[in-house]
């Protein structure tokens, strides 16, 4: 029984474990699909907070706010006061080449010029990963136009990328989080009947129980009853509750024949009244 009762804590310790787990991961997802990236016609952020996962190692460096892949970082939307405070040292992200397509491209300002006739302002931009690691800089920096600066980095949250990714799989979403979820919620739904049904089930027993102790305190009355009128208790050896129950029922069928007994004298004293009434009529 102790062996039974561990085995079914060690089972509800696993199933609360996995639905809180589960809830962090759909927490974690839908805190993604609020802050996710979205794109306008221009490429711009949405307003407010975006949260990015980081993707490459490019900005794993010695900074105090380097980034590595498997982060996510949180990136602002840049205002055009926000463009024209930036510095050497802030980290921008930016619509650049990646691969084959465009895409965000987040890295830190190394150097600020402009183009030959000083009409824009151009920011050249490094990863952390080749600048720290004492590259030509001339060879790794990036130039990037005002127009092409989307957002400025405020801050970065260590591996969340990482879960956001791999949950933005169909396949994986499904199979780690939705699938899960309903099997639990069925789980959820079997656990509520069992409860359901075991209440009902000790209310009956509930019942059954008061039933049999009413029933008890009937024949302890009823056997206090017959010993007061009968044999004290040291005379007689003491009744068992089955003769105590025939007992009583011999006393109320006497009764029962008893009470018969005098509706039929007094139905036959009434037939004579009725008969001698008749009788005195007639002799008139």
């Amino acid at each position: 029984m102790a062996e039974k009762t561990q085995k079914s804590k060690v089972l509800n310790i696993v199933i609360v474990s996995v639905q809180v787990v589960l809830i962090l991961a759909c927490v974690i997802f839908a805190i993604f699909m609020i802050f996710q990236s979205r794109k306008g016609e221009n490429g711009e952020l949405a307003t407010g907070i975006t949260l990015m996962p980081v993707l490459t190692d490019s900005m794993d460096g010695k900074h105090s706010d380097s980034f590595a892949a498997g982060d996510a970082i949180l990136v602002e939307k840049i205002t055009d006061e926000a463009k024209a405070n930036l510095k050497v040292g802030d980290i921008i992200t930016y619509v650049g080449k990646v691969g084959d397509n465009y895409g965000y491209i987040s890295h830190r300002i190394v150097e600020i010029g402009s183009n030959l006739d000083n009409t824009a302002t151009i920011y050249y931009t490094a990863g952390d990963k080749q600048y720290d690691a004492d590259y030509d800089i001339e060879a790794i920096k990036e130039p990037v136009y005002e127009n092409a600066i989307v957002g400025i980095y405020k801050g970065q949250i260590p591996k969340l990328g990482s879960i956001i990714t791999f949950l933005q799989n169909k396949v994986a979403f499904f199979f780690i989080l939705i699938l899960p979820l309903v099997a639990l919620l069925l789980y959820n739904i079997i656990m509520i009947i069992r409860m359901a049904v075991k209440n009902k089930d000790e209310k009956h027993k509930a019942e059954l129980a008061e039933s049999e102790a009413k029933h008890k305190a009937e024949m302890e009355e009823l056997k206090a009853i017959i010993m007061a009128g009968g044999a004290k208790p040291t005379e007689t050896p003491q009744p068992s509750e089955e003769e105590l129950k025939k007992q009583a029922v011999a006393e109320y069928l006497a009764e029962q024949e008893r009470k018969a007994k005098e509706e039929e004298i007094k139905k036959k004293a009434i037939e004579e009244y009725l008969a001698s009434q008749a009788n005195n009529k007639d002799n008139k």
